[in-house]
């Protein structure tokens, strides 16, 4: 493997990576393997790298060659990687080999002005009783509890029911359920189904016509025609439900909880503030997308951890990738710069991690995951040691700069 660092200017850099024909082969016939066995397979193994019709096979081969060098060669080139590279093919071929060439975000360095002692204005944390009152309101209005009502079933309520599906008379696989609860107008089951329901009581008895969706994934089903036997056995309603004396208390304690972060929020930025304005850091914009893309992965998984995938909550909010992408980038920004400053106050005040500290860590992350201490450590990998280091440090740091924080009060 032959690595050059072609460039490094403006906060990028660009590093070609040559690998030789004999690597490419390699990884070719591994691809080449794997294939081989399928029904109908007619690729030649000689014409894999000059046969259009394998250039899939090819495809494939130089992306698990890269994959398997990529780590290795950017610890070759020791450069303070920020951000993830855009990688151009430049060429493939088993007699010339593999040309890659990377560009990615440098880590600026930061020198910094004053970060001792600086003043900042006290946000008030006192929770008034408007404050509280308001919280409750949001709450209580979406605070539902189900009640079974004695009335015929109306769009939004909760019907649970028993149903078969039949198509010309024959009950289809898949097509049965009982104490289903159904609520109407969600667009759980397939269009016209839920309407058919509104207006049905407990113990009514109703045949709901439908036609499967072309693309339905059951192959057999899709576009045609069924009947579905339902049987209403109870319809509820969400009502609203005041919260209870324990509730609201918990709700007491968020809201103070919530108005000190945000607290601690504004005293964090007043001081980010000032320190920037005088240490004057330039954040590559391939750096800033980098990492806003890192934030838009962890809100994918939070509205995952919320039965919500990302894709339905950029439909209902009529958002694309590229927008929250954008709608990231100011957060993205700050933590990239929070990064840069801990880091900085780090190495100016000779800050490291004590062995022992390290250790700790380690035993509080086998104690999460339930496993020993040294098996965690070969899971984990090499870098993960270096990682808690850095957090160690960065923690330690980030007290630093807060305990020196004068706070007026406003």
């Amino acid at each position: 493997m032959e690595i050059k660092v072609l460039s490094q200017e403006n906060g990028m850099a660009e590093v070609q990576i040559n690998l030789p024909g004999a690597d490419l082969a390699a990884a070719i016939d591994k691809v080449y393997d794997k294939h081989k066995a399928k029904p109908d397979f007619q690729i030649l193994r000689e014409t894999v790298d000059s046969d259009p019709a394998a250039r899939g096979l090819l495809q494939e081969a130089v992306q698990a060659l890269f994959s398997g060098i990529y780590e290795d060669a950017m610890k070759q080139v020791d450069l303070p990687v920020a951000s993830e590279p855009k990688v151009t093919v430049s060429g493939a071929s088993e007699k010339d080999g593999a040309e890659f060439r990377l560009s990615f975000a440098l880590r600026p360095e930061m020198k910094l002005g004053r970060y001792k002692g600086i003043h900042v204005r006290m946000p008030d944390v006192t929770v008034t009783e408007e404050e509280f009152l308001e919280a409750l309101r949001q709450v209580e209005s979406q605070h539902f509890m189900p009640e079974t009502v004695e009335r015929p079933a109306a769009l939004g309520d909760i019907t649970v029911i028993d149903f078969e599906g039949f198509q010309d008379g024959v009950a289809f696989a898949g097509g049965k359920g009982s104490d289903y609860s159904l609520t109407l107008g969600s667009g759980q089951f397939i269009p016209g189904f839920e309407d058919q329901l509104v207006g049905a009581s407990a113990g009514d008895q109703v045949d709901v016509n439908v036609t499967f969706p072309e693309q339905y994934q059951a192959e057999h089903l899709a576009g045609k025609p069924a009947l579905f036997k339902v049987t209403v056995k109870e319809v509820r309603e969400n009502r609203l439900k005041p919260l209870s004396p324990e509730e609201q208390q918990q709700l007491r304690e968020a809201v103070v909880q919530r108005k000190k972060d945000l607290a601690d929020q504004s005293i964090e930025d007043q001081v980010l503030k000032v320190i920037l304005e005088e240490a004057q850091v330039e954040l590559p914009e391939a750096m800033v997308e980098s990492e806003a893309n890192i934030c838009v992965q962890q809100f994918a998984a939070e509205l995952s951890a919320k039965s919500m995938s990302f894709e339905q909550f950029c439909q209902q909010n009529g958002k694309t990738f590229d927008t929250v992408l954008e709608e990231m980038k100011p957060l993205a920004r700050r933590r990239i710069q929070l990064r840069l400053v801990l880091s900085a106050i780090a190495k100016a005040e000779n800050i490291t991690a004590e062995d022992a500290e390290v250790e700790q860590a380690w035993e509080q992350m086998a104690m999460q995951y339930g496993l020993p201490v040294a098996q965690l450590k070969q899971y984990a990998g090499a870098d993960t040691e270096k990682e808690i280091r850095a957090d160690i440090v960065n923690q330690k740091a980030y007290t630093l700069l807060r305990e020196s924080t004068i706070l007026d009060q406003a």
